[in-house]
């Protein structure tokens, strides 16, 4: 019997096909800018969009997060009206700022106060396509709003931010009546001893979004945060009261 033989030609355009299509998901890769440049303007828009973002949802969880604090000082009844109007002013000012600052889609970019030049949109759009496939935002249709419903995996995202928010608000409002209450500080030991926590959690996040964003993966993180959650939490419970 005789072997059965390839093309050489038809090889060669496999093989030519296949590296194209490696160079075409290679994001670093660009038409028109350099991977060096490619860079800069992507920090730019990481420094612009992540603060802006980032410096309102702090603002957004002030007074949230003051509610516990504002429960062991004694201010149960009266929650000083004082406090959560000069947070709101903060607020709507910040929305005011955040109006002007914030960035908006690849293709409206040029709009932001001409944050980016024609080519750096471009190359931002081409970018995401690249990435996501999805730059250009397709006509509101019910079908395509509700058709995303059918599909298990958004519910399994939907629970997996469900039960990672309870743990983290179940935190933010009853960490200082814990430390309080349960563990005997005082009322400015138990106001301190917040922060801890949170620039650890800080420490963890910034780690853990550099090591997602390099290697691209998600399910291995949110298991190790899991962990963490389910290390210091029955640690927190069997803590023993602190006796002066």
């Amino acid at each position: 019997m005789s072997e059965f033989k390839t093309d050489p030609m038809l090889e060669k355009g496999e093989d030519a096909h296949v590296e194209d299509k490696a160079a075409s998901s290679d994001l670093s890769l660009d038409e028109e800018f350099t991977p060096a440049q490619g860079r800069k303007i992507i920090h730019r828009v990481d420094r612009r969009l992540v603060t802006m973002t980032g410096f309102m949802y702090c603002i957004s969880l002030m007074d949230r997060t003051n509610l516990s604090n504002a429960a062991i000082a004694g201010m149960t009844k009266e929650l000083k009206l004082t406090i959560f109007i000069i947070e709101g002013v903060i607020t709507c000012l910040i929305a005011i700022v955040g109006y002007f600052l914030l960035i908006d889609f690849p293709e409206k970019a040029s709009n932001s106060w001409n944050f980016l030049s024609d080519r750096e949109i471009n190359f931002i759009i081409r970018r995401v396509n690249k990435d996501r496939g999805d730059a250009e935002l397709l006509p509101f249709t019910y079908g395509r709003f509700l058709r995303p419903a059918l599909d298990l995996k958004i519910w399994g995202f939907a629970m997996l931010f469900f039960c990672s928010t309870t743990v983290a608000y179940a935190i933010a409002y009853f960490l200082p009546i814990i430390l309080e209450e349960g563990m005997g500080f005082s009322v400015g030991a138990a106001q301190c001893l917040v922060a801890p926590p949170y620039a650890f959690a800080g420490i963890v996040m910034f780690s853990t979004a550099w090591i997602g964003d390099k290697y691209h993966i998600r399910g291995p993180i949110v298991v190790f945060n899991a962990i963490l959650g389910l290390i210091g939490l029955p640690r927190e419970s069997t803590v023993q009261p602190k006796h002066e």
